[in-house]
């Protein structure tokens, strides 16, 4: 089995076990069901590649993800859920031209990165409450998208044994 398979298969089980866990938390064996069932379409997409399969995983992952956290759903396996669906929408995407070259190594290491930091951030912003106005958070949200490109800026960097130049 590859890597980016096994990853796949890896992310698929945990976004619909943190899925499912939480529609059973709150007592829903419908929720829980439904929530199981949008595996099958990352599932079918190994056999059969269609364009509309990632969006249909992604767009009923995040609506169970909402539902569930609407219906009373504890937000710290909502959020794990989420991010691991987005993680299977991006391997659903990855080019299959990509798999066995270098280049299937760096991208799972950038979106490893990625989901760790998305995930921490997301978890500590569920634990905190601020009272910051919108564009104070707007502002706050910028600089972060802003350093985040950075960071990754400069490992594809380092990855590719370019120097990095400070300031560039």
């Amino acid at each position: 089995m590859s890597f980016r398979k096994a990853l796949f298969l890896l992310c698929l089980a945990a976004s619909t076990a943190c899925l499912a866990a939480a529609y059973a938390m709150i007592g829903s064996g419908w929720g829980t069901g439904l929530a199981i069932l949008p595996c099958a379409f990352p599932l079918i997409h190994l056999r059969i590649p269609a364009r509309w399969l990632p969006r249909a995983w992604l767009v009923s992952a995040l609506c169970a993800a909402a539902v569930a956290t609407a219906s009373g759903a504890t937000p710290h396996l909502m959020l794990p859920g989420a991010v691991l669906a987005l993680a299977v929408w991006d391997l659903m995407n990855q080019d299959r031209a990509m798999a066995g070259t270098g280049c299937e190594k760096k991208h799972a290491r950038s979106l490893a990165l990625a989901l760790c930091l998305g995930l921490l951030l997301a978890e500590g912003g569920a634990m905190l409450s601020l009272p910051l106005p919108f564009p104070v958070m707007l502002l706050l949200v910028i600089l972060l998208v802003f350093s985040l490109s950075r960071v990754f800026r400069a490992l594809t960097r380092d990855s590719e044994g370019t120097p990095v130049l400070p300031g560039r």
